[in-house]
């Protein structure tokens, strides 16, 4: 596995405005780190980058060494032709960590990018230490019509072509509670790189790859610390599925926050980055 490290402008993270690549044989991975000490990996969803993390890099990185991708396919990171399953994906976390020689680590993981995680402990055990887990699962019956019309094979393409800002904004406001939270800013730093075909491809690729059966079916092997969070007024992820996953999970703790949507850790990144700040401590 190739490890050259290449630097790149990142000006979108609050305090931590230089990006690397690292070189996953051949094949580039976008990402930021800051801080010293335990690390700690973040794993974003689909359709997002590290940029969903921005509230969280700062503080989370004066207690532990913090690493932020951008998945494979996603952000700034190379956009190979895979099929991009949870696997894939779960794959692309061990590779990262095998690249920088990160031993074991905190991982924390939201929306789909959860499932990524909880698929990656439940397969590389030992490379794990504790996980915060926000919100986990793919899509559902409540999610908007346009999300579920990505995963239809026959009107996929033609929806994807339709994403711009308008849309990325109207998705947003959805996975917040208080809509004002949804900034012109940050509209503009989740659509720059959403808007290549190659981007778009991707989205669909993991919208139809997404099948967490396996995880659901082995979520007992997770015998580390894991500590959940959701939104009691998550639109997507109704707060009922939370106990699918706590009941499954031996060794979870779940919170749950009121007047707060799907992207928890954004909307209430204070009350989220103390809670777990104390969580990885102990």
């Amino acid at each position: 596995m190739a490890d050259s490290i290449m630097r790149a402008e990142c000006p979108f993270v609050n305090n931590a405005n230089i990006g690397e690549y690292i070189d996953l044989e051949g094949i580039r991975m976008h990402y930021i780190e800051k801080g010293e000490g335990f690390p700690v990996v973040l794993v974003h969803g689909v359709g997002q980058s590290l940029y969903t993390w921005r509230n969280n890099i700062e503080a989370l990185s004066e207690h532990f060494h913090v690493y932020a991708p951008d998945l494979l396919g996603h952000g700034y990171s190379d956009k190979p032709d895979i099929e991009y399953t949870i696997s894939d994906h779960a794959n692309m976390i061990l590779a990262f960590m095998d690249a920088l020689r990160i031993e074991r680590a905190h991982i924390i993981g939201f929306g789909t990018g959860g499932t990524f995680a909880l698929d990656f402990m439940i397969r590389n055990p030992e490379r794990a230490e504790k996980a915060v887990i926000i919100s986990p699962g793919g899509m559902t019956k409540n999610h908007p019509f346009y999300v579920r019309m990505l995963g239809s094979s026959f009107f996929g393409k033609v929806f994807i072509g339709m994403l711009n800002q308008s849309t990325v904004r109207r998705l947003l406001e959805e996975t917040y509670f208080d809509q004002t939270g949804v900034e012109d800013k940050i509209v503009e730093e989740y659509t720059r790189p959403l808007m290549s075909g190659e981007a778009k491809s991707v989205i669909l690729r993991c919208i139809g790859a997404y099948d967490d059966a396996g995880v659901l079916e082995n979520l007992r092997l997770v015998e580390h610390p894991v500590l959940m969070f959701w939104g009691e007024d998550d639109q997507w992820h109704v707060i009922a599925m939370a106990e699918l996953f706590h009941s499954a999970l031996k060794n979870s703790e779940l919170i749950t926050i009121r007047n707060c949507g799907h992207m928890l850790h954004e909307e209430k990144f204070e009350k989220f980055n103390e809670t777990v700040l104390e969580f990885l401590s102990v």
